[in-house]
């Protein structure tokens, strides 16, 4: 084994927290436009490509876990970065997943070589008739290539509404904690009529 299979191995095979795997992910991603890494092919994708050909699932979990907004708060990133760096991952786990189908097909092909396995071999790649293997190959290939954009749209809007619901929260805070007319004119007078929390933000 590879030291980049073993380091996907190891990320991917659950003898690591799932949230440990899920921030070297992002970390892969955020360093992808660093002038200076030490190599000009994407680290990322070669690992994160190997990490799926070995535990598709548990990439996968992964992966969805980068979807929530909360969780990268959580995790101290900058919840700006979430949209980019989802298209980014997903768009290596899709070409790890294409790449994958490829191989897959080819050797089923090559195994399915002999006449008497002719039945199987239609039954892999359709009857031939319009809307048979052809169509759903290529619709799973738009599908794929769509799935990056679709994901960081969908990141988009849960970064819009996890900023809404905190301005919410703080806003609420700001009333509770000022909700006397002591505490108002505290705040006029001694703070300018702006909260310490929100001048440090």
């Amino acid at each position: 084994m590879t030291k980049v299979g073993w380091v996907a191995d190891r990320l991917g095979n659950r003898s690591l927290p799932e949230e440990f795997t899920a921030d070297v992910m992002v970390q892969l991603c955020l360093t992808e436009d660093d002038p200076n890494k030490l190599t000009t092919s994407s680290v990322g994708k070669v690992i994160i490509g190997e990490m799926f050909r070995l535990h598709p699932r548990n990439t996968m979990e992964a992966l969805d876990m980068l979807s929530n907004t909360s969780f990268w708060a959580s995790e101290g990133f900058d919840v700006q970065d979430q949209p980019m760096c989802l298209k980014r991952v997903t768009g290596w786990v899709t070409d790890a997943k294409g790449s994958s189908d490829e191989k897959d097909r080819l050797s089923t092909l090559q195994a399915s070589s002999k006449p008497d396995s002719f039945a199987s071999l239609l039954g892999l790649l359709g009857d031939g008739s319009p809307g048979g293997a052809e169509d759903a190959t290529t619709l799973e290939r738009r599908t794929l290539e769509a799935l990056p954009e679709t994901a960081e749209r969908l990141a988009q809007e849960s970064v819009d509404l996890y900023l809404l619901e905190k301005q919410l929260l703080e806003r609420r805070r700001h009333g509770e904690m000022y909700h006397s007319r002591t505490s108002q004119l505290l705040l006029r007078d001694l703070l300018g009529g702006v909260s310490v929390r929100a001048a440090t933000r």
